[in-house]
């Protein structure tokens, strides 16, 4: 989530927490959370034309959200694995065949 205290997992947001939304700002008023039993899917998102830069938010119902290299980003802050299997040995299970498909 891009929020005014930086990019946080959505389970990190607490009640006040500020979002980036289409329309600008919007305050967190209230979190529950919701039970989902259907397909995520992740996505990476492709260099800004004309730069080498990678645009990395995109808005998900109005909400500034990051895609899997933010993701891949606040896995790794604080540790930098250097090897594919470094990498599989850090992050969740579901996630890997995301990850590896991220390789090609």
């Amino acid at each position: 989530m891009v929020t005014a205290r930086g990019i946080l997992w959505a389970n990190e947001l607490v009640k006040g927490d500020i979002l980036s939304t289409d329309a600008g700002t919007s305050t967190v008023v209230n979190i529950t959370e919701e039970i989902f039993n259907d397909t995520v899917h992740n996505l990476e998102l492709e260099a800004v034309v004309g730069t080498d830069e990678a645009q990395e938010t995109m808005f998900a119902n109005g909400i500034a959200i990051g895609d899997l290299g933010y993701q891949s980003d606040l896995t790794f802050k604080d540790k930098a694995p250097t090897t594919v299997d470094a990498v599989l040995e850090a992050l969740p299970a579901e996630w890997h065949q995301d990850y590896l498909n991220s390789l090609n």
